[in-house]
């Protein structure tokens, strides 16, 4: 998330030259925002920074068991996309093996399936998306800046450079519905029971037309 890269830039920069201690103690700062941010999306206040921010979960490549993250959504030209500005973290190895998640925001959950680009369709993609960020001259664009090494004006192969290292995923409707959000009812089981309920009702009509 660009807003703990931006935090981490601007401790760094008070304390910069302080001992060793005080680089862990930095370092400790971060899974405090990370929780401060998914509390406000779980109750589902709207925290906006690259993009909404939205509550991603899937599954665990080892685990098998949901995993949530505070990730920035992007959206251009009517495409949804996850972009891994901190590099291959867990949820992008997680996503990558799953292939579908779910996104939530306060009591609104929607499932979807990902597809990872290449770095070839990524890199313009990063850049169409962050360039204005990347242009801009407040503390966000110059920890951007310096953190994926380019600027809004560089060449398109430095952003496909750029997603070789972050990758980038594009969000597409759900067609399996095979994953579900944990407080989702699988929409094979509503299903089912409409068919149940719909035929129950049949039967009593034809028992009626009998009498």
């Amino acid at each position: 998330m660009i807003f703990a890269m931006v935090v981490l830039n601007s401790i760094k920069s008070v304390h910069g030259r302080q001992n060793q201690a005080s680089a862990s103690r930095t370092h400790s700062v971060l899974p405090i925002i990370h929780w401060a941010i998914r509390v406000l999306l779980r109750a589902g206040v709207r925290v906006s920074l690259l993009g909404p921010m939205v509550l991603l979960t899937g599954r665990g490549r080892k685990t098998g068991q949901p995993r949530t993250v505070a990730v920035d959504l992007h959206e251009h030209d009517g495409r949804r996309f996850l972009i891994a500005t901190h590099g291959e973290g867990n949820w992008v190895r997680n996503l990558r093996a799953a292939g579908e998640g779910s996104l939530s925001s306060g009591r609104s959950h929607q499932t979807f399936a990902s597809v990872e680009l290449t770095p070839e369709a990524g890199g313009p993609v990063i850049k169409n998306v962050l360039g204005p960020l990347l242009a801009s001259r407040g503390m966000r664009g110059s920890t951007l800046r310096d953190h994926l090494g380019v600027t809004a004006d560089s060449p398109l192969e430095d952003f496909i450079n750029v997603a070789r290292a972050h990758p980038v995923f594009e969000l597409r409707a759900s067609v399996s519905h095979a994953y579900q959000h944990p407080h989702e009812q699988p929409a094979v089981t509503l299903a089912r029971r409409e068919e149940s309920e719909s035929l129950s009702g049949e039967v009593l009509d034809s028992k009626s037309m009998v009498e």
